[in-house]
């Protein structure tokens, strides 16, 4: 069996699963809570009016990489294996007619499916966020600019490449472990750590944590340092994979 069946065989799992609707709605939650709840002074909208679409789509995408993309990674790569798991299927799928590799690659291309289509439906909905405060609370004169494409590929390009490495260390927990509150409990807490290493403690060696890559990667002060967190994010992935996959094989999922 291809790879091709085997990851057509893992998206049909996911239909009529909690994956689509949290992909969905966590991708929406930050842009209707901003549209809605957000009481920006005068002051504020006449500065988002000098370039809405730039200063908009800037802080939406820090609020993507910090908080709520990783916490959908942990999340996703907690309820993928959870499927069979849960349904006691891990048997089912050993034995059938497809290699471990195509198994496991088919499980990890599914997971970045759901990150690289998060990553765009959190995108769409912070411009149609933005669209909603030029029509219901400031002319922000939109239509007078175009958004720089460019510009949003290769910012969504690098906070995808930034949690490649967290991706990879997620998805080998989410393999390793029958419970479900483990692989988030743990991935929780090192992106807590991460977190208060980067923005609160302001360690030096923060940049080489796995975890923060996302975290500091939009941020001015760390620019310099964004293509080596890039191939480091690459590199730990590898790693976390080969890893992951030499257990998976030896162990093969005993459920």
């Amino acid at each position: 069996m291809s790879l091709l069946i085997s990851l057509r065989s893992e998206l049909l799992k996911t239909k009529r699963t909690s994956l689509l609707y949290l992909c969905v709605c966590g991708a929406a939650l930050v842009p209707v809570m901003t549209l809605f709840f957000d009481n920006e002074s005068p002051e504020s909208l006449a500065t988002l009016k000098l370039d809405p679409w730039v200063r908009y789509l800037d802080e939406g995408s820090k609020v993507l990489s910090v908080v709520m993309l990783p916490m959908y990674i942990i999340l996703i790569c907690t309820l993928l294996p959870q499927l069979e798991f849960r349904n006691n299927a891990w048997k089912q799928v050993l034995t059938s007619p497809q290699s471990l590799g195509n198994i496991f690659a088919a499980k990890f291309l599914t997971i970045q499916l759901f990150i690289l289509a998060f990553i765009v439906l959190f995108t769409l909905f912070t411009m149609a966020s933005l669209l909603g405060v030029h029509f219901f609370r400031f002319n922000l004169d939109l239509f007078q600019r175009r958004p720089d494409w460019h510009n949003i590929a290769t910012t969504n390009g690098t906070i995808y490449l930034t949690v490649l490495a967290v991706s990879g260390l997620q998805f080998w927990f989410g393999l390793r472990f029958k419970s479900f509150l483990a692989p988030v409990g743990i991935g929780f807490c090192l992106w807590v750590l991460a977190m208060m290493s980067a923005m609160e403690y302001h360690w030096p060696h923060a940049s080489k944590i796995p975890y923060a890559f996302s975290l500091l990667a939009l941020f001015p002060k760390y620019a310099a340092k964004v293509p080596l967190m890039l191939w480091s994010s690459l590199g730990y992935c590898i790693v976390f994979l080969t890893l992951a996959f030499l257990e998976f094989k030896m162990k093969k999922i005993k459920a």
